[in-house]
């Protein structure tokens, strides 16, 4: 019974998240890349982009499981989310040595629980909070090992699952793994079990993709990343821009703060926590030298904001900056220390800073279930005739075509604004390139699709027109 008790709040809490992840699935597909992890739990495929390299084995292996007794995408993700939030709330609850039903376990478990960001990318077709679970476990293990070698060879067997799951975070891993390997007698050991965690997903995948097709798609994926399409700094170099998103990314993004155009209540939450920041400073940087802990994930925070700065698409897409929002939650928790909740004011100013930011996260997760711009898009466009053209961006047209859209699509990059075809009047274009035709073609706006951009920063607002033919008199 005492042993049952013991468990009570680990039950409670993982129920907790799984209620609260199925209450708010989503049931449409709200972007490209949410689009190629669904197709992926239908069938799979690297080839076909379904999804891209490296094609998160891991993640899938158990969507598709999960999506075996559901039959349900938005149900499936939603499960996969609710489990990967526990993980990541149970394992920084044992980083930061919380108890979880004490008033510093609790806090952290709920703003954790309540992130807006994380609780929106817990319903998304997307690997990512899975990822940071895998993360935070190996994490764990890898740092907290108290000298067990046991604990060392999970750590190092997560850290080789954590490549198949979300290979852009491993230079999260790269900083205790590194220690690990360095202050450890039992290298061999930590290597092979580094080198089954490549395994168990690798050897798979060859098997499913083919050597060459999986070759093929690793050099084209990972060529295109870094200097095409991967909004790296090598083909986005603006860096005032990627400094700003970056850090309205963790600001506002992450932790719900106020940023130009958001709602007041916002700037309430921005105060409280800003005063929280403010309290937990001092008590974190005294501490900071005998905390070992806190000491690699300060580390591992400056390696991984590096790695995305220079090779991640901080610009248009927010949720890369998910593990950092952990690794700061655990910062804050801890900052605060024992002796802030010892004063009864304590507890009256962090319930009014988690009513603000329960506040703001389920209005964004209702938000959330509300379809996207683009999915509202496709709705409109469901029984369009066949012969009607659409000139779009090829994103948009694979998009469209996927949900059974059929038209003459035409790819608006692909045009001469001095040698535009007649063929194209009385087309639907999507997206304002008004430029490109207002010489031969009269530009009128059909209609304009929008949703929240801290519910999805992917094309938050679209705009349709209709081309019509200036004729001479």
């Amino acid at each position: 019974m005492n042993r049952l008790n013991k468990f009570q709040p680990q039950i409670f809490l993982l129920i907790s998240c799984l209620i609260s992840r199925l209450c708010t699935s989503i049931y449409y597909i709200e972007d490209i890349d949410s689009l190629r992890f669904a197709l992926g739990v239908q069938d799979y495929s690297i080839i076909n982009l379904q999804p891209h390299f490296p094609g998160y084995p891991i993640f899938l292996f158990f969507s598709k499981i999960a999506f075996f007794f559901t039959n349900s995408l938005g149900i499936t993700f939603s499960i996969m989310g609710g489990i990967s939030m526990f993980i990541i709330i149970h394992f920084i609850c044992k980083l930061a040595k919380f108890e979880l039903y004490s008033p510093a376990g609790l806090f952290c478990s709920a703003t954790i629980f309540f992130n807006p960001l994380l609780w929106i990318m817990s319903n998304r077709y997307m690997p990512d909070i899975f990822g940071a679970a895998i993360m935070v476990a190996a994490f764990y293990f890898l740092i907290l090992h108290n000298d067990s070698k046991y604990k060392l060879i999970i750590g190092s067997f997560l850290t080789g699952i954590l490549a198949g799951t979300r290979l852009s975070y491993l230079p999260m891993i790269i900083v205790p793994l590194a220690l690990a390997i360095y202050k450890s007698d039992i290298r061999k050991y930590l290597f092979y079990s580094f080198a089954l965690g490549i395994i168990v997903w690798l050897l798979p995948l060859i098997w499913i993709t083919g050597w060459d097709d999986l070759i093929l798609a690793a050099s084209k994926q990972t060529i295109g990343h870094f200097t095409d399409f991967g909004g790296t700094s090598i083909t986005n170099n603006n860096w005032s821009l990627r400094l700003k998103f970056f850090s309205s990314s963790i600001w506002s993004d992450g932790f719900g703060g106020y940023f130009i155009g958001r709602h007041w209540v916002t700037i309430i939450l921005s105060i409280l926590l800003s005063l929280l920041i403010l309290l937990s400073r001092n008590n974190f940087i005294n501490n900071f030298k005998t905390n070992d802990v806190a000491k690699l994930l300060f580390y591992s925070f400056l390696v991984y904001s590096i790695w995305i700065l220079l090779f991640q698409n901080v610009v248009h897409k927010s949720r890369h900056v998910i593990p950092l929002i952990i690794i700061l939650l655990y910062f804050l928790s801890v900052g605060l220390g024992d002796a802030f909740w010892k004063k009864r004011v304590s507890y009256i100013f962090s319930s009014m800073y988690m009513i603000t930011l329960i506040f703001i996260s389920i209005v964004l997760v209702i938000q959330h279930k509300s379809p996207s711009a683009i999915s509202k898009l496709k709705d409109d466009l469901m029984n369009i005739d066949t012969k009607e053209t659409i000139v779009s961006i090829p994103l948009i047209k694979y998009y469209l075509e996927t949900h059974g859209i059929n038209a003459n699509y035409i790819n608006v990059n692909s045009l001469d604004k001095n040698n535009i075809p007649e063929t194209i009047n009385d087309a639907i274009l999507i997206g304002d390139y008004t430029e490109l035709f207002n010489d031969s073609y009269k530009v009128i706006l059909d209609s304009i699709y929008f949703h929240n951009p801290y519910v999805n920063r992917m094309w938050p607002e679209i705009h349709t027109f209709r081309l019509s033919k200036y004729f001479e008199r």
